[in-house]
């Protein structure tokens, strides 16, 4: 069920059960999303612009928003168009229209839908994919890092919540990426979809930071 979180010149809507926890959201601008905050979404805390930009990044379409100050609306392509992820799901981009059990249609900009065949929120992905160790050819998926250096106080652990892998810090937001101090803002991760790769590479960058 999506739920709307309303400010005065944009809106942003998050849908969990469609969400696959890359984390784009909270490592695109923290004042706006942060975890371990209620309400975890604050539309109002960077401009308009800046947050449609972030909530354009979230591949599963989790993440909407409707601009309320005559900005622009997020632009669907004209053309639909599937990307295999490696080991990981199909990322779909353009207008999708989903029909949901009770018969209700929503138009999503953007989706992730289950290549592994064990999601349990079909179609969309819901990580399983990660827990059967599915393997398959694909475009690795990039994620955008920010600047941070992980604490040696604060480490990331894993459980599963919602019958889903997610990976949360003890203090601090989801999927938070460790990089050296040398490394550029905008640095670009190359790694596949599945988050255990992630995990792995964010350990590594750490003991090398330290």
């Amino acid at each position: 069920m999506r739920k709307v979180y309303r400010a005065r010149d944009i809106e942003v809507s998050f849908d969990l059960d469609i969400c696959i926890h890359v984390g784009e959201c909270l490592r695109g601008e923290r004042s706006v999303f942060e975890l371990n905050r209620r309400p975890w979404v604050l539309p109002d805390a960077a401009p308009a612009g800046v947050v449609a930009e972030v909530v354009e990044r979230c591949p599963s379409g989790a993440l909407q928003y409707r601009r309320l100050d005559a900005g622009a609306q997020e632009v669907v392509a004209g053309t639909t168009t599937v990307t295999p992820l490696k080991n990981g799901p199909l990322l779909v981009r353009g207008r999708i229209e989903v029909t949901r059990e009770d018969g209700t249609v929503e138009t999503l900009p953007r989706a992730t839908l289950c290549r592994c065949g064990e999601s349990e929120h079909k179609p969309f992905c819901d990580n399983r994919h990660i827990a059967i160790g599915f393997r398959a050819p694909g475009v690795p998926f990039k994620i955008h890092l920010s600047p941070v250096r992980l604490r040696e106080d604060q480490p990331h652990y894993e459980h599963h919540f919602r019958q889903r892998l997610v990976f949360e810090p003890v203090q601090r937001t989801l999927l938070e990426v460790a990089v050296s101090e040398r490394a550029d803002a905008g640095a670009i991760l190359d790694v596949g979809c599945g988050t255990d790769r992630l995990l792995r590479a964010m350990r590594g960058i750490a003991r090398k930071a330290q």
